[in-house]
Order: C-alpha cells, then sequence, then structure tokens
C-alpha cells in the first residue's frame, strides 16, 4: 500500500484547479457565517425532527411495533458510525461539494461528477416531497386550527417563493428563521415526551421498548431502514464548511452534535408514544397512521396543546424546505465551479455572498415540478410525498453507501495514524455493510414503500439514469478541466 502526505495529495489535486483559460472566476461563499450553532440549524431544519417523528414514526411503529425506540438507537448507532468516518474525513475536505468531493477525490471525477448527479436528485425528490408535505398537511392544520380552507395547491406556491426569497438573499437570513424554528420544534414535543413520561401512560416507564425481543420482532430491516432514513440530513453539514468558521473544528462538532442531538429526540419520543399506547400499539397506528400522535397530544396537552404541535408541524416542514433549497443551491454552486455545469452559475451575489443563481435555477425547478404535478392533478400525498420522498430516501441510501466506500479508500492513500483505525476502517465498513443490506431491501420493497404499481415502481432507476448522464457529460469536457476534488485543502 502506498501511503500519501497530505501534502503529496493537495499538490496533485490543486494542479487541476483552474487549468483552463478565459473561464468566468468563481465567486467566493461568504466566510466565517457559520459557527456550530447555526450549522446545527441549518442540517436539524433540514432533517426536519418534528415531521419525520409524525411523518416517518408509524412505519417504524408498524414494522416492529414495541421495539420501535430500540430501533432508532440501532438507526442512530448506524449513523454515528458514519459520521466517525465521514467527520474524519471532513477535518480534511472543506467543500460545498459535500459527498461528490470526497467521491471525485477517491474515485476520480468521473465518478465524482456522477454522484453528484444523483445528489441532486435525491435531494430535488425530497423537497418535492416536502412542498407536498406543506400543501397536503398545511391544508389540513389551518383548517383544523382556524377554519380555514387553503387549497394545498397555494400553499406549495407560497412556500416556493419563501425558499427562493431566504436562498437569495444571506445565509444569515436563513439562519436567524431556522435557528428559532428547529428549537420550537423540538422544544414542544420534548414537553409532550416529558409530559407523557411523568404522568403516567398506558405502560407508564416501561423498558420494554429496548428488549431485543422486542426490537427484533417484526420486519426489523424494513424497520430499520425508516429508523436509518429519519437521520438523512445530517451529511449537510460538510455543505457549509465554506461558510464554517474554522471549519475543521466547526463541522466535525456540529455534526457530531446533531447525530446525538437526533438520537436522543427520535428515541425518547417513540419511547414515551409507545408507553402512552401500551400493548395494543400496533392496532391504534394502524387505525390512524397519520392522527395518532396528534391524538396523544390532545389527550395529554390539551387542545391547545395538539394546537401548538400542529403549528409547529407546519413550521418544520417550511424550516425543512429551506434547508434542502440551500444545500441543493450549493450542490449547483459547487458543480459549475467544478466546470460540470455552466462557470457561470458559480457566480455569488456581489452582496450577500450567497450562490443566487444557483438558488434562482433550483427554484425555476422546482416551480416546474409543482406546475407540473397541479397541472396533472397529482396527489400530495401520494405522487409527491410517496413517490418523490421513496426517491428521496433511496438516493439517500445510496449516497451514505458511497460516502463510506470513499473514506475507507482515501484513508488508505493518507494512511490511517492522525485518525485511528476505528474511524477510518471499522467504522466505514460497518456502516457501508449495513447501509448496503438497507439499501438492497429498499430496492426490493420499493413498490410497497412508494405506493407505486406498474412501470412506476421502476421509478428508482432515476438514480442510475442520473448517475450515468453524470458520468457520461465528463466525456463532454476538455480533459482535465473538471475540479470537483480540487476543494481539497
Amino acid at each position: 500500500m502506498t501511503i500519501l502526505k497530505e501534502e503529496d495529495l493537495r499538490s496533485t489535486v490543486d494542479s487541476t484547479i483552474f487549468r483552463r483559460s478565459g473561464v468566468v472566476e468563481a465567486g467566493q461563499l461568504k466566510r466565517n457565517a457559520l459557527g456550530v450553532p447555526q450549522v446545527m440549524f441549518f442540517v436539524v431544519a433540514m432533517v426536519g425532527p418534528l415531521a419525520q417523528a409524525i411523518g416517518c414514526s408509524p412505519f417504524v411503529f408498524g414494522y416492529i411495533g414495541t421495539g420501535t425506540a430500540g430501533a432508532y438507537v440501532l438507526g442512530g448507532i448506524v449513523m454515528a458510525l458514519f459520521a466517525m468516518g465521514y467527520v474524519a474525513m471532513a477535518r480534511k475536505i472543506t467543500s460545498a461539494g459535500g459527498f461528490s468531493s470526497f467521491i471525485a477525490l477517491a474515485f476520480g471525477e468521473r465518478l465524482g461528477t456522477a454522484s453528484a448527479y444523483v445528489a441532486l436528485i435525491t435531494y430535488n425528490a425530497i423537497i418535492i416531497n416536502a412542498y407536498g408535505s406543506i400543501g397536503a398537511f398545511g391544508s389540513v392544520i389551518l383548517k383544523t386550527l382556524f377554519n380555514i380552507d387553503v387549497p394545498w395547491q397555494a400553499l406549495s406556491i407560497c412556500m416556493l417563493l419563501i425558499a427562493a426569497i431566504t436562498g437569495y438573499r444571506e445565509i444569515n437570513l436563513s439562519v436567524k428563521i431556522l435557528g428559532i424554528l428547529a428549537v420550537c420544534e423540538i422544544a414542544i414535543f420534548l414537553i409532550l415526551d416529558f409530559v407523557i413520561t411523568f404522568h403516567g401512560g398506558a405502560n407508564w416507564f416501561s423498558m420494554a421498548a429496548f428488549s431485543p425481543s422486542n426490537i427484533f420482532a417484526g420486519n426489523f430491516w424494513m424497520g430499520l431502514l425508516w429508523s436509518v432514513g429519519c437521520f438523512g440530513g445530517i451529511e449537510a453539514t460538510v455543505v457549509y464548511s465554506e461558510e464554517a468558521r474554522n471549519p475543521k473544528k466547526t463541522i466535525p462538532r456540529a455534526t457530531y452534535l446533531v447525530v446525538v442531538l437526533i438520537i436522543v429526540f427520535y428515541t425518547f419520543t417513540t419511547w414515551a408514544i409507545t408507553n402512552a399506547i401500551g400493548d395494543n400499539l400496533k392496532e391504534v397506528v394502524l387505525k390512524n397512521p397519520t392522527g395518532f400522535i396528534f391524538d396523544i397530544a390532545a389527550h395529554y396537552l390539551g387542545n391547545i396543546g395538539n394546537g401548538i404541535i400542529n403549528g409547529f408541524m407546519f413550521t418544520s416542514i417550511i424550516a425543512s424546505i429551506i434547508g434542502t433549497h440551500n444545500v441543493i443551491s450549493r450542490y449547483i454552486y459547487s458543480l459549475s465551479r467544478a466546470n460540470a455545469l455552466h462557470l457561470t452559475i458559480a457566480r455569488t451575489h456581489p452582496r450577500f455572498k450567497s450562490p443566487h443563481i444557483a438558488s434562482i435555477i433550483q427554484s425555476v425547478v422546482s416551480a416546474v415540478v409543482i406546475l407540473a404535478c397541479i397541472i396533472l392533478d397529482a396527489d400530495p400525498f401520494v405522487q409527491m410525498m410517496g413517490w418523490f420522498g421513496s426517491v428521496g430516501i433511496l438516493g439517500t441510501f445510496v449516497l451514505f453507501m458511497s460516502t463510506s466506500l470513499s473514506v475507507l479508500v482515501l484513508f488508505r492513500k493518507l494512511g490511517v495514524e492522525k485518525e485511528g483505525v476505528g474511524k477510518t476502517i471499522l467504522a466505514p465498513v460497518f456502516s457501508f455493510a449495513i447501509i448496503l443490506i438497507i439499501t438492497v431491501m429498499a430496492i426490493m420493497n420499493f413498490s410497497s414503500i412508494s405506493g407505486t404499481t406498474g412501470y412506476m415502481s421502476y421509478l428508482w432507476l432515476l438514480l442510475p439514469i442520473a448517475g450515468g448522464a453524470g458520468f457520461i457529460s465528463t466525456y463532454l469536457k476538455p480533459r482535465g478541466s473538471l475540479n470537483l476534488s480540487a476543494d481539497f485543502n
């Protein structure tokens, strides 16, 4: 095995930077704008823990039952293993390109570009899912709270305009909005959890949720699939590394803190809900999967408390859309800067230092898809949430898996002395193996996950098609002109 020094690898990568003549100079994102709390706000907002707890936990409850909280612990351990290798490499790579920069450095610019195209499809699927959620859930919530009938189409379009404005402007505007929303959505649900715990539910303070016999009961792998899927978004820490203060310290700290926070939140919440309902848990969940948590909230917090949770469910989706829009904009910016897209897209706003052109492009793409859904009379639950959301969750697994593998390859080149074998070999190997199994399960069960039938059950093929398109596109560029890996520093 040949071990490279970091300066040797940096020299190899730097030789590709701006080797072109007559190109548009890429703009810089706003430097030193984000500390650990601000990065956490962005990532927590993108994950949307309250919306995930209400929208995804019914699937885990349905597949596993009483052992759901334990399944979230295992899902959290998988993501912690992933984060160990991811963070170790994040100390060496500072790039808005995130995953694609890692993969390009490990496997070359062609595969790095392919992974970036997969990421674009994945995050666009996630944000369309969220636009469907804000329309579908928002209409119900506004009717419940204020007896106002608002069509889902109007809510989705209004949210698109909010995301477009915040994505175009200075990043600190988004931070202020997301910080408030992230704190509030977690706080209100933790209040419910504590009230259930100390008031006493049907199975007061029972630890049955953490019994192996309950965790591995039912369809364990499908339950684990949904529990791991709820952590999608934690990878966005690295996307903000160029805007972070002292990124080689800020990004690792923010990543670990987000992982711990989300593990504790999901585990405590699902444990409290399990104990609140009792032995007939599966029956209650299957009977009313979209409303049983609101019923629990009404019972323990009264109508006012339930109304507050409804309201923050609404704002949780808003925060997720703003956070996801920002991540996609930075991916587009990074691809452009690397010459995988037109270089003019990599300009930043002269005042805000935001990737404003990339943000506008993302807003236009989202608008086209939303308008197509409106014209085709798509159902916001079935098509926008079910179909697009399933593509997004599968794409997230593919990116996690690819990144774990790239970490192994990169540290084989760099050597493991500084970070240790656990972070650079064992953690990536275990996370890769488990996420590979989950990915295969997701493909095999895509029809049931997405609610698709017939030809639409092959919608997951959008991911390899996107990757293939990205790979082929590299042959249209002059040799040596791509530089996704050139952000290594």
